[in-house]
This record gives C-alpha cells, structure tokens and sequence, in this order.
C-alpha cells in the first residue's frame, strides 16, 4: 500500500523496474554487499521432464459440424526421456484443419521443450539496497543468479519465497525467466483481425499501479 493509500499491483515479472540491474543477485562465489547475496551450498538447479508435454491432440469442428482433428508430436523428446505426456486442447466454436494443424504445432513447441527450474537459499531476509533504498524481493519478481559450478549465469523468475527466523534462512524456488511471457493465448490469432488483435494486446498490457477496493462480508470479496 502506498502512501496515499492506493494498493500497488506490479504483474509477474515486471519487478524490478529497471531489471536485474537494478535488483538482487545471488551469487555462489562473488562477494556479498547491496545487491549481491551469497548462495548457500544446498542448491539444485535442473531441467525437469515433468513439465514437458510431447504430444498434443487439437479437436474442434467446422462450419458443417464436422468433427476435426489434429496431432503434433516430439518423438526426439519422448525417446530422450522415455516419457509420454500428452494435452488434448479444445477449440471452440468454427475452426479449420489448418488452424488446427498450426495450433498443435505451436503448442508443441511452447510446451515440448525442457524447462529449466532452480531452489536456492540465502543467510537472512531477502532484501537489497539501491540508492541508499532498501527493497524486499517478492514471488513474481526476477532475479539474477550466479552459480559457476551449475554453469548459471542467468535471470530467474521468483516462483515461491519462504523466510524461516530462526534459523535466519531465506529460500527461493525459481523459473528460468526465458520461459515466461505475457502473449496472446494461441487461437485467438484465427478468430480476430490483426487489427483487434493490436487493441487487445494493448489492453491488455497491465500498467504497473491499480487501485483496488475490499468489501469484507462472510468471505472476503476483492474487486479489481
């Protein structure tokens, strides 16, 4: 909240403002100060097949109430991990085979790829200061972490954040911030002109400030 009493809403990611320059560092080797927090030695970081989807099933129908179909599989990725993960999508309303083809395609390759994910901790709260300012890192903002032995030097999206006191200890679990982004849900392109497309994607570009209001009954009500 701020000082005029306006409640402060900044989307996942967008923190901080002026990137990880201007934010923390973990570090497992370079000297601690403001910005830059020594890494504790019980981390992993590791690219897990459990989030990996290889076979995508795309249904819908046409403007005749014809049933269609289309798959796209990742057989490179199935023999690699010896896994089989499979996602039916659903397209509603009209559509056609190519839409469909396309659509299963690009979900493969959103969704068929390795997903880098990391847990580390720090020695005390999760702050740093900027300009003499002092900033708490929060779940949905990015980091930097440094860990020359896991061969990581890259920015990390903070997925959870848990602060024990004591024994002082602050841990993060994080998301490689490359595969994060705020696009277009797939199938919207086949049913809005790009005109349309450029005005939703405007709107829905969240600015950094809402203000929200409470309403408090039996359960608690938010509206945005």
């Amino acid at each position: 909240m701020s000082d005029d009493q306006v409640f402060e809403y900044f989307p996942r990611g967008s923190r901080p403002i002026g990137g990880t320059s201007e934010g923390l560092t973990i570090s497992l080797t370079d000297t601690p100060g403001d910005q830059v927090k020594r890494m504790l030695s019980d981390y992993n970081f590791s690219s897990s097949p459990k989030d990996i989807i290889t076979h995508i099933i795309c249904r819908g129908q046409d403007a005749d109430g014809n049933k269609l179909e289309a798959t796209a599989v990742n057989t490179t990725l199935e023999a690699q991990y010896g896994i089989r993960t499979e996602h039916i999508d659903t397209v509603y309303g009209t559509t056609t085979q190519v839409f469909l083809n396309t659509r299963a395609n690009s979900l493969l390759t959103v969704f068929g790829k390795t997903i880098k994910r990391g847990a580390c901790k720090i020695v005390g709260y999760p702050i740093y200061k900027v300009d003499g300012l002092y900033h708490t890192v929060r779940a949905g903002d990015v980091i930097h972490i440094n860990n020359t032995l896991q061969n990581v030097d890259q920015d990390y999206l903070v997925v959870t954040i848990e602060y024990e006191e004591p024994p002082f200890i602050t841990k993060f679990e994080l998301l490689d911030i490359s595969n994060y982004g705020r696009e277009l849900p797939l199938g919207l392109e086949g049913s809005l002109s790009a005109a349309d497309i450029g005005d939703l994607r405007q709107k829905t570009n969240l600015p950094t400030k809402h203000t929200i209001c409470f309403y408090i009954p039996d359960d608690l009500v938010v509206t945005v």
